[in-house]
């Protein structure tokens, strides 16, 4: 679960919003927080990928560019 987005972040530049539930990045379930860092490490700056989220009871697939850390 998402508890707040920074400001500028491609997060938020993709429209994720706090209280968002993270489901999917690049097509590859993200079941803990272990996962979603190995998931990241994968991507590369300036890559587009899809994440799928769950809002209130809706899912939403946001398009998010990979920025550098």
């Amino acid at each position: 679960r998402v508890s707040e987005v920074s400001e500028g972040s491609p997060a938020e530049k993709a429209g994720v919003m706090a209280g968002d539930t993270l489901l999917a990045i690049d097509g590859q379930e993200v079941a803990d927080l272990r996962t979603y860092s190995q998931i990241l490490r994968t991507l590369e700056p300036g890559q587009t990928v899809e994440a799928k989220v769950m809002r209130e009871s809706e899912e939403v697939v946001l398009q998010v560019t990979v920025e550098e850390r």
